[in-house]
């Protein structure tokens, strides 16, 4: 299945609204289409925000020459790793990691965590794009034409797209409730 590009759901969007599309974004194409293209990046960073399969990923982070640790602008979020308890909490302070425990962004060793990274339109799978298009459709129609019996459409149009992608998340994620670190706790009584 090919994948929507970023052009085709700006085009989705105005569409939705009975504007006519755009043959590029590149270049001054009016403010319909800047507010698409805003709305579309706004979904984006909030879905991908909350972490999946295709943005999720487990990473040493290195310590530079001052035994600081450096940390990409596309990072969105850090998590301790999944199969290990701990009570370290760390976060990202001007472009570095930082102890909050400690208050420090000088490590004696690397750290390795669970990296949420924020994905170009290009980049991101099929059900992502699939998702966040239905639901940008949604909020640019309720901003730019505000009417109810459309907003019906594109709301019921975005619950399914919705439940498409979590449904082949769950099935890229393999995810059970027995493999929940929270669930052998309870089971081995280490609560």
């Amino acid at each position: 299945m090919q994948s929507t590009t970023k052009l085709e759901a700006v085009n989705a969007m105005l569409s939705a609204a009975a504007e006519a599309p755009v043959s590029t974004l590149a270049g001054n194409n009016g403010v319909q289409v800047q507010i698409a293209l805003a709305i579309l990046d706004e979904v984006s960073r909030r879905l991908q925000g909350d972490g999946w399969t295709f943005n999720k990923f487990e990473t040493t982070f290195v310590r530079d020459v001052n035994n600081k640790i450096p940390i990409n602008a596309d990072i969105i979020s850090l998590d301790p790793l999944e199969n290990k308890y701990t009570d370290k909490d760390y976060t990202i302070r001007d472009g570095y990691l930082w102890d909050v425990e400690n208050n420090t962004d000088i490590f004696q060793n690397d750290v390795t965590l669970v990296a949420t990274i924020f994905l170009d339109w290009e980049d991101l799978p099929f059900h992502a794009r699939d998702g966040i298009m239905a639901k940008a459709i949604r909020i640019y129609t309720d901003r730019t034409v505000g009417t109810a019996s459309l907003g019906q459409f594109t709301r019921q149009d975005e619950v399914e797209a919705m439940a498409r992608f979590k449904r082949t998340e769950m099935q890229l994620g393999d995810y059970h409730i027995l493999d929940s670190e929270n669930y052998r706790r309870i089971i081995l009584r280490r609560i």
